[in-house]
């Protein structure tokens, strides 16, 4: 039931222009911050952003423009949720981002509970160990299976951002009022 095209504010296309101008190299989403709240809102128009990708900066970013009044759609192409993947340590400034969107104690929650790496000879003596705390470690205090964030920050988001799942976009066209966006599916 979901129409090939869609149309888009022009506000929020100065979003999502600044989005690609500034990560095309890096992978990397950054959001441009309005000063405040009013002008995030101004003109009274209803603004929304439509996100390709629903892995794991998708839904940050839907979690950050929610916290601005801002509407987002997520298209995903493949069928669910994508869940595969290894590892992934949150610190420093991962770590400060997770506080900030209050998930926290979600991912503690979730962590794979490693208390660090131990190096054993062939009577399981240890020869070496590389605790969680203090020093060197392999392991991080916050280490979660990529499929676990996945859905926990789906998870946070689904009651306020639509998902598309299987499905993807493959044109933009730019008017002066709008944004229209055509989906593989038709």
């Amino acid at each position: 039931n979901y129409n090939n095209t869609r149309m888009f504010k022009r506000g929020s296309r100065q979003i999502v222009k600044y989005i690609k101008k500034t990560n095309v190299r890096h992978n990397k989403y950054r959001l441009r911050y309005y000063s405040t709240t009013e002008e995030c809102n101004s003109n009274d128009k209803k603004r929304s952003v439509l996100i390709s990708g629903g892995g794991i900066a998708g839904p940050a970013l839907a979690h950050w423009l929610n916290k601005y009044g801002i509407q987002s759609t997520i298209v995903e192409r493949s069928d669910s949720l994508r869940t595969a993947g290894q590892l992934l340590d949150i610190k420093d400034q991962g770590l400060d981002v997770v506080r900030l969107m209050n998930i926290e104690q979600r991912i503690r929650d979730a962590t794979t509970k490693e208390v660090g790496t131990k190096l054993v000879d062939v009577n399981n003596t240890t020869v070496g160990a590389f605790p969680v705390v203090g020093g060197v470690s392999f392991t991080n205090e916050l280490e979660i299976v990529r499929g676990e964030l996945v859905r926990l920050l789906y998870e946070d988001t689904k009651s306020h951002t639509e998902y598309i799942f299987d499905d993807y976009i493959t044109a933009i066209d730019d008017q002066s009022t709008h944004t229209q966006v055509t989906f593989a599916s038709g």
